[in-house]
């Protein structure tokens, strides 16, 4: 089988659309790529180092591992053994074959896929996009990392309109985490306006009626350690905004 050939195939002809809302389960990483602004990648921090880790032990549960999905979740534990080994050039192909053979897995089970109510093949397809983003962003490479962020952002938001309102907070903590790591990723490129947008997606995921919970841990972060890059409440995230706005503002001379 020539995996690549079947890919690129696979990747620009199928589609695998919900009846009603048409949600498309096939990303042209191709677009991501033309989407994708270029940056001059600096070296990775200490400090980055630690946030990478902390955000990559926040990982959501796999699916059951005997399923369509098994090739897809071994592909990844391979791929998650290398990124903790410290082995990130070696992991970028387990991640990718996970990628593809859960997306695989995805389509060919239309009607598993269909019947399944929390959405939990696509939130297992998001932390893959997430993890990969992840593995990237430890050996600086920006582009890729953020291409793979978008996915896992653009999945995250897939949910909301293929799953039932009562499963609307999986579908919500999976697309915080994918926020999260694309933060992250712009954080790393000086990105300041990219990240200030993933923090206010984030803040409207995770917004409540009484205005509670502003020191609580942020839903889908929940295993993420302490460290001083990556805040973890709303409150951490509304004083990130202050910071990133300021610091727009002295660039551009004018808010956003």
């Amino acid at each position: 089988l020539d995996r690549n050939k079947e890919s690129k195939s696979w990747c620009n002809n199928v589609r695998h659309c919900n009846n009603v809302n048409h949600t498309c389960l096939c990303l042209d990483r191709t677009l991501a790529m033309t989407m994708t602004p270029m940056f001059i990648l600096p070296p990775v921090s200490a400090a980055l180092a630690v946030m990478t880790a902390a955000l990559f032990a926040s990982s959501p549960s796999s699916p059951a591992g005997d399923g369509p999905l098994a090739p897809a979740i071994e592909a990844r534990d391979r791929a998650d053994e290398l990124f903790l080994q410290g082995k990130h050039a070696e992991a970028v192909m387990d991640y990718e074959d996970a990628i593809w053979l859960g997306r695989r897995a995805i389509v060919n089970s239309e009607e598993e896929t269909e019947s399944d109510e929390d959405g939990a093949p696509v939130r297992f397809l998001v932390s893959l996009y997430r993890s990969s983003a992840l593995n990237r962003l430890s050996m600086s490479d920006l582009d890729g990392a953020r291409t793979e962020a978008w996915a896992a952002c653009v999945h995250a938001q897939s949910l909301a309109t293929t799953i039932p309102g009562d499963a609307a907070t999986a579908a919500a903590e999976a697309e915080v985490g994918a926020q999260a790591v694309m933060a992250a990723v712009c954080r790393a490129g000086d990105d300041a306006f990219g990240e200030s947008q993933a923090w206010r997606r984030v803040l409207e995921l995770t917004k409540t009626a009484e205005g509670d919970g502003e020191r609580d841990p942020l839903p889908g972060t929940g295993d993420i350690e302490e460290n001083e890059e990556l805040p973890r409440s709303r409150e951490a995230v509304e004083k990130r905004l202050g910071e990133l706005d300021d610091k727009l503002k002295r660039k551009f001379g004018g808010g956003q």
